[in-house]
């Protein structure tokens, strides 16, 4: 005996493109077809129920496009041939889990409140009734789906779940919320904070959606997961976003990863302002670490605009503030201590930071932090005239890469900063094929990459191997046009780089090469 499951009977997406043009003739666009096939997951009834909803229809598309559980011919098929079948018992199950994109028994346990004892002989599982539900609509092949072969997790066939919407809202409108709630509350309960945050949302309750958003900022901003920290974001009213610490702590970190500083300063302060009247919201744990998290964007603002002393304090303090998981926040703090002390001169004190922030970051698994921190070690020892030393930590850098890449992973363009410090020591070496393959390598991560100081030293190694290799006017125009981007950086609304700084550090360059030429500059 052969035991046909659901999943053995579902047309693959072949089979519903030939399906559709034998037997349901309406002349349907290879698009279409691979549309409606992602609508009905390969059910063969269902493809033919959408064939009879389109007989007459002038816009076929536009049906495919909206086409779901709630079309007449799909509503009377489900509702009479399928759902009305069934057991009280189990009609009742799945209205009151349909708003899960994935259940197990302990959370529908949760959202039903608990099985009675099953009629008509069906078997409890071990794990209660509600695990017994899913098994006999496993078997049953009742538009539930497993998504492995584990059979712990399921889902409902997603045509199966808008007619289940469709007779919820009808008979239980109110109900649909507090169902919501009991899922979000499940959610975080068991450490899947994305889907805690998703029903929170669903039910309307923003202010229960903001405490878990402010919950998992950490893990978020340690991860780097700045677009789903954005996506959340953009689910709360702008009135909300500016008077709840947590959301307003969470901006300053999206602005932070975009470069835009002012708009860091001004999130961060209005966090600052909103935190003063949420004492009753937060621990005082919770209180010491917001503010050490609003230190770290502090710090990371004041190197970035040359502000050292600034930034050692804020990192420092930080330090002092932050607890739990918070590696990836250490580590940034470590790098920004490592700079602030290269550019005071106090190498010793910068080399111990770097080395912290490398070990902290390690821990954390976060390669960007990673290689960012080699490229200020790596130029350290260069600086202090130790080339090769330098040399053999910043092919660290490219190492990462290659193995990150190797493994499906995306450049990290944060290597343009190790890429230009190493061009600095193959210029130092006269081995100038080398050195120019790596500068121009680092312009284009560091172009990607958007960081104003870096792309600095890009175009500083470039003028220089220009001139090394004979052509000095070509090295001078290619500061021309280090010294317009650095104009163009400065009109960039947010930056507010220190351009001051930026073209002295130009003009330096072009004294060099003007004096090795045996010119001056004009003027």
């Amino acid at each position: 005996m052969v035991d046909l499951r659901a999943a053995d009977l579902r047309f693959n997406r072949q089979e519903t493109g030939e399906f559709s043009h034998t037997c349901m003739p309406l002349g349907l666009s290879e698009n279409d077809i691979a549309v409606l096939d992602q609508r009905v997951e390969g059910w063969v009834a269902g493809l033919q129920l959408a064939g009879l909803s389109m007989e007459g229809l002038a816009d076929r598309q536009a049906f495919i496009q909206a086409f779901t559980g709630d079309d007449r011919y799909i509503l009377d098929y489900l509702t009479q041939e399928i759902l009305s079948r069934q057991l009280p018992e189990i009609q009742d199950f799945p209205l009151k889990t349909y708003i899960l994109e994935r259940m197990n028994a302990g959370l529908c346990e949760e959202l039903t409140g608990g099985q009675a004892p099953l009629p008509g002989g069906l078997s409890q599982s071990s794990a209660g009734g509600a695990q017994a539900i899913l098994e006999y609509l496993d078997r049953a092949n009742l538009f539930i789906i497993p998504p492995d072969n584990r059979r712990t997790w399921y889902r409902y066939h997603v045509l199966f779940a808008d007619l289940l919407q469709v007779q919820l809202r009808q008979k239980e409108p109110a109900a649909v919320k507090e169902l919501h709630l009991q899922a979000a509350a499940w959610f975080a309960a068991h450490g899947f904070p994305a889907e805690a945050f998703q029903h929170a949302i669903q039910a309307g309750d923003l202010e229960k959606a903001a405490g878990l958003l402010g919950r998992q900022l950490p893990e978020l901003v340690q991860h780097g997961e700045t677009a789903t920290l954005q996506a959340w974001l953009d689910m709360f009213p702008q009135a909300m976003l500016m008077s709840r610490p947590e959301l307003c702590l969470a901006s300053a970190w999206v602005a932070l990863y975009r470069i835009d500083f002012d708009q860091v300063e001004g999130w961060a302060q209005r966090a600052m302002e909103a935190l003063t009247g949420a004492a009753g919201i937060f621990s005082d744990l919770e209180m010491v670490d917001f503010q050490g998290q609003l230190d770290a964007l502090r710090s990371t603002v004041a190197i970035n605009r040359n502000h050292f002393d600034q930034a050692i304090q804020l990192s420092e303090s930080a330090l002092q503030k932050l607890h739990g998981n918070t590696e990836t926040l250490r580590a940034l703090l470590y790098l920004n201590l490592g700079d602030a002390y290269c550019w005071r001169g106090d190498f010793s004190s910068a080399a111990r930071a770097f080395q912290d922030g490398l070990e902290v970051c390690r821990s954390a698994g976060n390669h960007t932090l990673d290689v960012i921190i080699i490229g200020g070690l790596g130029n350290l020892f260069a600086r202090l005239g130790h080339l090769h030393q330098g040399e053999a930590i910043l092919q660290q850098a490219l190492v990462m890469e290659k193995d990150q890449m190797g493994g499906g992973g995306p450049q990290l363009l944060a290597c343009g900063k190790a890429l230009a410090f190493l061009a600095c020591i193959y210029i130092e070496w006269n081995q100038l094929d080398k050195a120019l393959q790596l500068a121009d390598n680092a312009l284009d991560y560091c172009q990607k990459w958007r960081h104003p100081w870096h792309l600095l030293e890009c175009w500083i190694n470039l003028a220089n191997l220009k001139e090394l290799e004979g052509d000095p006017d070509a090295g001078l125009v290619t500061l021309d046009r280090a010294r317009a981007q650095v104009r163009q950086a400065a009109r960039t609304p947010g930056t507010r780089a220190p351009v001051r700084d930026y073209l002295a550090r130009l003009d330096a360059t072009e004294m060099h090469l003007r004096m090795r030429q045996g010119k001056f500059l004009n003027g």
